[in-house]
């Protein structure tokens, strides 16, 4: 009798056990979810004025925007550094409470600190005239916009797959 009674115990507790399980993991999905929804709107949000500025500015002189080297050297100078610095700073601040959301975030921190370090190492290639330094500072930047590409594609992942709605 006492041996059929801890079965059926252990029969209960164990299915009581797997329903709580069931329940946490559905509140852990739902508390990620809103993890994500938190870190997008009250976060990223906030501040990705300030990247696109300093974005927007650098672009301004780069590419077919180039006209010369004091050019570049004047708006990282001036414009690109410390407003890249300052959404850097602000980035980094971004509260995460879930280690998805947490592990998303140091794709995109990883990715900024490596292209401000482009943008202050172009601006050091500048000042010397170091055309190895210059090669060194551009790849920076490529390799920092590159992980800050896979962070938006990883973040488009989590979303999808927490049934988190990305409006337009």
């Amino acid at each position: 009798m006492f041996k059929k009674n801890i079965t059926s115990f252990a029969i209960v507790l164990f299915a009581q056990l797997s329903f709580l399980f069931i329940i946490s993991a559905a509140c852990a999905e739902k508390n990620i979810a809103a993890d994500v929804v938190r870190y997008v709107n009250q976060g990223i949000l906030d501040i990705s004025g300030l990247e696109a500025e300093a974005l927007k500015k650098y672009a301004s002189v780069t590419g077919n925007n180039y006209t010369s080297d004091s050019a570049v050297y004047e708006t990282l100078k001036n414009d690109v550094i410390p407003v890249y610095n300052k959404f850097l700073e602000m980035l980094k601040k971004i509260p995460v409470q879930t280690d998805e959301v947490q592990q998303l975030h140091a794709i995109y921190v990883q990715g900024v600190e490596t292209m401000y370090n482009g943008f202050v190492a172009k601006k050091q290639a500048l000042e010397r005239k170091d055309e190895s330094r210059l090669i060194y500072a551009n790849g920076q930047i490529e390799k920092g916009r590159a992980e800050t590409e896979r962070w938006r594609g990883k973040l488009s992942e989590l979303c999808k797959g927490y049934g988190v709605k990305v409006g337009k």
